[in-house]
């Protein structure tokens, strides 16, 4: 299955509010994504919380921001 996929990181800010960023990855990066804790959209890192993918094929990772300088600073203990 080839094509590109709608990924959105929507974090929660405080009670109700949303924050979200939207980004476009190609199919095989879409599935690495759905497998990951950590994701990266528009040059922001992401801890997953949860996923849904909609009827539309769009993807949502529910997700906490992590603020840093650059992926690489991620320890190892981080991730797992």
């Amino acid at each position: 299955m080839n094509g590109s996929v709608k990924v959105y990181a929507i974090t929660e800010f405080g009670l109700g509010a949303r924050g979200s960023s939207e980004g476009i990855v190609d199919f095989q990066t879409a599935q690495l994504m759905m497998g990951a804790d950590i994701v990266r959209i528009n040059d922001k890192t992401y801890r997953v919380k949860y996923r849904e993918v909609t009827e539309g094929g769009k993807i949502n990772f529910y997700s906490e921001e992590i603020i840093r300088k650059s992926f690489s600073e991620l320890k190892l203990c981080e991730i797992e």
